[in-house]
């Protein structure tokens, strides 16, 4: 039976192994001395080819950041990276909850594939936050947990009719910047993408943001809410 702590660094495992399109699976078996027991092993899918169980939980993450993205494989990402220089305009930020590798915008940053979970692990200071746009429930949960925190600014679609907007900005968030142009993300791999489909805004919560958001110079019409 896994310890408490063994048991923590296999659930982030599991997540992590899940960004990276593979399942990540314990071997069933319950008897101390068989073989195989309690070992690991990385499933592109749950109809894929099986491989043997091989991997002590020491060498998950190892094996996690080594492998391959599966074949036929149709990679969804909600990934698109903010600018720098759109954030940089706004000071220096503590915590990025939904962060990318390579691509750092605060002192500490939170990446699924790393095993981290930008929802549940504890949030710090003054966040950045660029929530995942294409899923509803994520949307709206991380837009929720920064009302929540209330120390930070987030980046979020102008959908100003929908219950994110409702019960996270309009009676949360100390104050709006519309921006005038349409942001242009980064690809995950870096490389730029056309504008936005659709106008955003800047949301500050506390003082502190919306004094950075009202000072920061980006384009866009600033609108104090609270």
């Amino acid at each position: 039976m896994l310890s408490a702590p063994d048991k923590a660094l296999e659930n982030r495992l599991r997540r992590a192994a899940k960004a990276r399109g593979y399942l990540l699976e314990r071997n069933p078996v319950r008897t101390p001395s068989a073989p195989a027991y309690g070992l690991y092993r990385l499933r592109a899918s749950a109809g894929a080819k099986t491989a043997p169980y091989a991997l002590p939980l020491s060498q998950v993450a190892d094996a996690i950041q080594t492998a391959k993205t599966p074949k036929k494989q149709r990679v969804v990402t909600d990934r698109w990276l903010t600018p720098k220089p759109l954030v940089q305009a706004l000071g220096e930020f503590d915590l990025d909850p939904c962060g990318a590798p390579g691509h750092e915008l605060a002192a500490r940053t939170l990446i699924l594939e790393n095993g981290d979970d930008g929802l549940q692990d504890p949030w710090h200071g003054r966040v950045w936050l660029n929530p995942p746009f294409s899923r509803a429930e994520p949307h709206r949960a991380f837009v929720a947990r920064m009302a929540e925190h209330g120390h930070g600014t987030a980046l979020l679609p102008l959908w100003t009719d929908t219950d994110v907007w409702e019960d996270s900005v309009w009676t949360v968030a100390a104050a709006i910047l519309v921006l005038r142009n349409r942001v242009r993300f980064l690809k995950a791999d870096g490389s730029p993408s056309p504008g936005a489909p659709f106008a955003m805004a800047l949301v500050a919560y506390g003082e502190q943001d919306a004094d950075a958001l009202a000072g920061s110079g980006i384009g866009g019409h600033f609108l104090p809410v609270s």
